[in-house]
């Protein structure tokens, strides 16, 4: 009997980030990256989401590797969460690896031993022979893969593009794509830009246009953009060695990067280009480049400090040219919106994509999508890597090249498919919850924070401190009240809540000795005081401190 392919999506489908894919075979298992996601604003006060790793984790004994396709976040962000649990096999191109021990030690993981595969070159662990293939995308070192599995290939695009005239000289392997092809079992691919038509523009196109504001910009330059976007950090390095300009590193991830790429040979960086920022003063602005992090808004990245006028030695003024070298991630538009306002208002002439094509997306568009489809000839087809739409849009464009909706798998992260050469089915699905990462916390902030952090951004807080003796007889000081975010009244509001504590327990005197009833009657007296007078609902947090002291509030002038 034919054993089937198991196809598990932890992250990555109806999503832009956290992608993470679980290919199982006679129970081994084989992990395709393991990305964070950057979540919108709306989740209150969490810095990064990563994937539910539990379906790992049960079987974490038959785990034959994970491998990572290139180094974004949203593809290795969360590698050093899973390695704290499991110590398979790492594999990727030097490059990925290289960034990604550089996130290992941050997290404390040191001298794990990852395992270099170059691009072109094939590996074998457990029932799975896998070929790397090269792909163009924003970042050196991307691949795609080609899995060799019992039931037949299955090909994984990664992130791609296909350009013809990259910066690095290396086009995507699109003849090691038609190789492996030739009627493959299963094609992933990168949805992302499935929406938009035609071909992506080149890197190189870009960094001609950059070439003409070089040439016209009277000021000093800042460009935003990834730090992980060596391609682009490499023109806007050659450009500022052709124009005469010294160039400034703003932003530790991305003089980290920097260092990693130079180290690697994947960036060139002509001695004496680069300078410290103190040493900006030396130059006149006509010959300084700023080159800095914060493309997507982020409230403390060197961009957003420099619009809001924040950032101790760089402030932006009339002259300066500022350009926006990247795409909103989707959620990050409003942010980006405030950051360009203040731009402008400082005076500086600004440059973004969509007045400019200062920037190209390392995803294919719809014709490099067919091409890529019609290269592999799959059996079964598979969209990963985009919001929902995204996919439902790439099934059609499947269809369109003549893949029949039968063998189109429309997934969603936590389904289990089980696929053999005669079909597919989803026999299960795991009720999957997100880790979020909020400072240091890891996995401590779930639905009940994040409704608790919603509650008081919308209708404020509301502390209710009692001090009970600790027989629990009598209330040693007048209830306190601290009301944040509800109304100017203020004290006038604080001192009605204190007044209407005290006069729901002179009648019930025993609830002194119960700290959850307590809890529970100065909640409901408070939620229906403010829901009336205010018509809001705080989040409302009684406090209770039982001390051994014996005075009684009021007895000493209190």
């Amino acid at each position: 009997m034919v054993k089937p392919l198991r196809i598990v999506p932890l992250g990555g489908l109806g999503e832009v980030g956290k992608n993470c894919l679980v290919l199982e075979y006679d129970q081994h298992l084989l992990v395709v990256d393991t990305g964070i996601l950057f979540p919108e604003e709306s989740i209150y006060g969490v810095d990064l989401a990563a994937p539910d790793f539990s379906y790992i984790l049960d079987r974490k004994d038959k785990v034959r590797g994970i491998v990572l396709t290139h180094g974004h976040e949203d593809h290795v962000g969360a590698l050093p969460l899973l390695l704290r649990e499991i110590q398979p096999p790492v594999y990727g191109t030097p490059l990925t690896l290289a960034l990604a021990r550089h996130k290992l030690e941050e997290a404390g993981i040191i001298g794990y031993r990852l395992y270099p595969v170059e691009p072109g070159g094939i590996l074998h662990t457990g029932p799975f022979s896998l070929r790397f293939i090269h792909v163009c995308h924003s970042i050196p070192d991307g691949v795609g893969l080609a899995i060799e599995t019992p039931l037949g290939t299955v090909v994984h695009t990664g992130d791609f593009k296909i350009d013809h005239t990259p910066v690095d000289a290396l086009p995507t392997q699109l003849d090691l794509f038609a190789l492996h092809g030739q009627n493959a079992l299963l094609l992933f691919s990168d949805s992302t830009n499935v929406d938009k038509e035609g071909y992506s523009l080149s890197e190189k196109d870009v960094g001609e246009k950059l070439e003409g504001i070089f040439f016209k910009a009277p000021g000093r330059i800042f460009i935003a953009t990834f730090a992980s976007h060596i391609h682009r950090i490499q023109q806007i390095l050659r450009l500022s060695q052709r124009f005469n300009r010294r160039i400034v590193l703003a932003g530790k991830r991305l003089e980290e990067n920097t260092q990693i790429a130079q180290g690697l040979g994947y960036l060139s960086t002509p001695q004496g280009l680069l300078i410290p920022v103190s040493r900006m003063d030396d130059y006149p602005d006509s010959q300084l480049t700023i080159i800095t992090t914060g493309s997507q808004g982020e409230p403390m990245s060197v961009l957003y400090r420099m619009a809001m006028g924040e950032h101790k030695q760089l402030k932006i003024r009339e002259g300066d040219t500022v350009i926006i070298s990247s795409r909103p991630i989707p959620g990050n538009e409003r942010a980006i919106a405030k950051i360009l306002n203040r731009l402008f208002m400082a005076g500086a002439t600004v440059l973004y994509q969509e007045i400019s094509p200062v920037h190209t997306s390392g995803h294919a568009h719809r014709e490099e999508l067919k091409l890529m489809i019609n290269l592999v000839k799959p059996r079964f087809f598979m969209p990963l890597h985009g919001e929902f739409l995204h996919l439902i849009f790439h099934s059609q464009l499947a269809r369109s090249l003549g893949i029949p909706r039968e063998k189109i798998i429309l997934a969603q992260d936590g389904d289990i498919i089980e696929l053999t050469p005669l079909g597919f089915s989803v026999v299960d699905h795991l009720e999957t919850e997100d880790l979020m990462i909020s400072g240091k916390g890891i996995g401590d902030v779930g639905p009940q924070i994040l409704k608790e952090r919603i509650r008081m951004s919308r209708f404020g807080t509301v502390v209710v401190l009692l001090v009970i003796d600790s027989e629990g007889t009598r209330l040693l000081e007048r209830p306190r009240i601290i009301a944040r975010g509800l109304s100017e009244k203020g004290e006038t509001l604080e001192e009605e809540l204190t007044s209407l504590v005290e006069e729901t327990l002179i009648p019930e005197p025993h609830l002194l000795r119960e700290d959850e009833k307590l809890k529970e009657a100065i909640h409901r007296v408070v939620k229906r005081y403010l829901g009336k007078s205010l018509e809001r609902r705080p989040l409302i947090l009684p406090v209770i401190v039982r001390s051994p002291t014996h005075h009684r509030y009021g007895e000493h002038g209190n």
